[in-house]
């Protein structure tokens, strides 16, 4: 059944347009140079809904181990701050390619553990909420004909459909599997394309209908595509390039990406053509074309405070934009909406827990957006 499905998508692909995805704006793109460390390959980033939090796999200088890393931003447009090791990394052995749900309590990533030959296992930890440390980490049992190295796991938010990059005598493919039982899945079918494309690494959509790689055609450097399915008990059958020039530079070995949902941040890794190139992340942000004509909008027309705040919290429209405001908590619901105001604004928090929250502010006019973090406490 397996070989089959297999063959299935093999025609598939062959007869497949490679659509490009237009893009009605294009991206700004920089290093993550405060992270990136000289000569070491920082890799495999994972990005949290809201562009605050990055996840990525790093040298330890001291044992000569890749590990598992967090760091944090204060604000959409700031640098990360300092990594801090995640509580998840299996001792003694690498570890990579992290993969989080949507609410950042569950977690897959790859062991490799190399002796006599490389072993590759995928281990998923768990936690109540992101103010906890994740409870020890478990490997997965996976079945069916599996042989050589899985790397960069993905899940589905209900966890019945783990996504793999799959390395195997020089071949690459993406395998897909289904949960069985606990901790256990079972391989259900096997994504590869043909006329000598390889499959790179990549990764699933919070929503399980995209999944994000790179391919590497002949004679070209690994481009950022997106795979598309119509629904989750549907197969994949449509595959672009994401056709943004900025993004898919071809002096750059372009793989490794993950987007949040709404397509505005993309994490991903560059290499150059040259080997002595480094190996880094970089972090690019959608941006609004506008016209000259519009007002520029940027933390000059707007203040909000205080920060922290126990009650009510203000926002100064000091040059009287109309202004859409939304504020979210940090698992992505709505908790605030307050439409087209041009004057200051007072909004009442003393319901709310304590916690952070993210205040979207959007120019009516350029549809640009600022996005501020405020921290609710109690008195």
């Amino acid at each position: 059944m397996i070989n089959k499905l297999i063959l299935t998508l093999i025609v598939l692909f062959i007869g497949l347009q490679s659509h490009a995805q237009k893009p009605n704006s294009d991206y700004n793109i920089r290093p993550i140079e405060e992270l990136n460390s000289y000569g070491i390959g920082d890799a495999y980033p994972w990005l949290s809904n809201d562009a605050f939090r990055l996840y990525y796999c790093g040298n330890n200088n001291s044992t000569g181990l890749t590990e598992l890393y967090l760091s944090e931003r204060t604000s959409l447009d700031g640098k990360f701050e300092a990594p801090e090791k995640l509580n998840v990394n299996v001792d003694g052995y690498d570890n990579l390619s992290p993969f989080l749900s949507r609410d950042e309590c569950v977690i897959a990533f790859t062991v490799r553990k190399e002796n006599e030959k490389t072993l590759t296992e995928i281990y998923v930890a768990t936690r109540p909420n992101r103010n906890h440390d994740f409870a020890l980490p478990k490997p997965i049992k996976l079945t069916g004909s599996v042989k050589g190295e899985l790397i960069s796991p993905s899940f589905t938010q209900d966890l019945n459909e783990l996504m793999v990059f799959h390395f195997y005598k020089g071949q690459t493919s993406i395998m897909q599997f289904e949960r069985t039982g606990t901790m256990q899945y079972a391989l259900r079918n096997t994504i590869i394309l043909e006329n000598n494309a390889k499959l790179k690494s990549g990764k699933l959509s919070s929503n399980g209908l995209e999944y994000y790689l790179s391919i590497e055609k002949p004679g070209r450097n690994p481009s950022i595509h997106i795979m598309r399915r119509p629904s989750l008990d549907k197969p994949f059958n449509r595959l672009h390039i994401f056709d943004h020039e900025v993004l898919n530079d071809n002096y750059y070995r372009n793989h490794q990406p993950y987007f949040t949902s709404d397509l505005n941040h993309i994490v991903m890794v560059r290499s150059g053509v040259n080997h002595w190139n480094r190996n880094d992340m970089y972090i690019a942000t959608k941006s609004v074309e506008m016209d000259d004509d519009y007002v520029k909008f940027d933390r000059k027309h707007v203040k909000v405070f205080p920060n922290p705040t126990s009650d009510v919290l203000y926002i100064e429209n000091l040059s009287q934009l109309s202004l859409d405001m939304m504020i979210f908590n940090t698992n992505g619901q709505r908790v605030r909406k307050s439409e087209a105001f041009e004057m200051h604004k007072m909004i009442d928090l003393g319901d709310l827990p304590s916690g952070f929250y993210l205040v979207h502010l959007i120019n009516r006019e350029t549809a640009k957006r600022l996005v501020f973090k405020v921290q609710k406490i109690n008195n």
